[in-house]
């Protein structure tokens, strides 16, 4: 498919790497920086060209999107509208798509998709106290998922520790201090407990749990410390 290649006056005001020009056809994403101080006016008639742009080169989708994502930001904070839910914001979105001359099905692609870099760009714009009042989170859907990620590590290295009894050096330089499976599965587990606490996010906590939901919680979590309390006594009168 032929390349459609941006008016010089549509282009960003910094220079674009003659690389991504060449390949693609369209600059680099556009940055928040690039387009703060046209007016509004002006964005809207960027937008139609990056709507146009991708519904022409799917196969730069990302670059358009992350472009037309800047300049409907920036049209929000222009009128101090980062939700994007006024009315005459809606309105002008409305008109862009509409100019852009786009089929429904397309148009729908790219409004769809869109969504997600313009969350990104708020979050890095926007305070946290800003992002909650629009209900998004604090950390990009990405950030979660490696979130939950390394909360599941944790769990898994958990249910393992028991069975795996590696043979680990003293940690006080006693070269005669017995390793046995229970001494190794006993400093692992407390490995692991540390790594699943780490794990939790006070963030979902606060704003997703029900208030059910966080009493179950601070039961559990009040049993653990009892737990704990129980065996660092434990710890600390041996020997003594």
């Amino acid at each position: 498919m032929e390349a459609i290649l941006m008016p010089e006056a549509n282009l960003p005001a910094r220079r674009e790497p003659l690389a991504i020009a060449r390949r693609t056809g369209i600059p680099e994403p556009l940055e928040l920086a690039d387009v703060r101080d046209l007016t509004v006016t002006d964005l809207a008639d960027r937008g139609v060209h990056l709507v146009r742009a991708y519904a022409q080169l799917e196969h730069a989708g990302t670059t358009v999107l992350k472009s037309l994502a800047a300049v409907l930001v920036s049209i929000r904070l222009s009128m101090d509208d980062p939700n994007g839910s006024s009315y005459e914001y809606t309105q002008l979105a409305a008109q862009i798509y509409l100019d852009a001359g786009i089929a429904p099905e397309p148009q729908s692609r790219v409004k769809a998709n869109v969504r997600y870099h313009i969350s990104e760009l708020l979050r890095e714009v926007l305070s946290p106290k800003e992002l909650t009042a629009l209900g998004l989170h604090e950390k990009s859907a990405r950030n979660r998922m490696a979130d939950r990620r390394s909360v599941n590590t944790a769990i898994v290295a958990s249910a393992r520790a028991a069975e795996t009894a590696d043979q680990l050096q003293s940690t006080d330089g006693d070269a005669e201090a017995p390793v046995s499976r229970l001494v190794a599965d006993h400093l692992k587990l407390a490995t692991t407990v540390t790594r699943i606490i780490d794990g939790m996010q006070p963030d979902v906590i606060r704003k997703e749990m029900t208030p059910a939901q966080r009493r179950v919680l601070d039961e559990r979590y009040a049993q653990a410390i009892a737990q704990l309390q129980g065996l660092r006594k434990v710890i600390r009168t041996v020997g003594k």
